[in-house]
């Protein structure tokens, strides 16, 4: 799957934000939808120590570019503020399963404009 967040279109978008996935699955014979786990991933870093950001008016940072294996988690998160990355790792996790995910700069032409990529799972071209 592929999802792009672009900043201008999220105005909520700020240095302290925490990407929460929760994975689902649906049991085969019943059809009943099931919570397999949640996986955290900070989108922004410090750029000099890398970790998550904490303060909204933090201005020294990037992108959380990068190749990563998440750890899953079992136990459902408690959103209390602050809500850090720190505190969700201390959940109890799933042995031997994880998540892959990439993230990356959108890919931009000379014109500053966003490259269409091709979705190789439905053969559409994406903005």
């Amino acid at each position: 799957m592929r999802f792009e967040i672009e900043v201008k279109n999220n105005p909520k978008l700020n240095p302290t934000t925490l990407i929460i996935f929760r994975i689902d699955s649906l049991d085969r014979i019943s059809l009943i939808q099931k919570i397999v786990g949640y996986a955290f991933f900070p989108l922004f870093v410090d750029k000099i120590n890398g970790e998550q950001i904490k303060d909204t008016n933090f201005t020294n940072y990037a992108l959380n570019s990068g190749m990563y294996q998440l750890q899953l988690y079992h136990q459902n998160p408690i959103m209390t503020k602050p809500i850090t990355y720190a505190k969700f790792t201390k959940l109890e996790h799933i042995p031997c399963a994880s998540l892959l995910i990439r993230v990356e700069k959108a890919a931009r032409g000379e014109n500053g404009n966003k490259i269409r990529k091709k979705d190789p799972a439905s053969g559409k071209f994406e903005l």
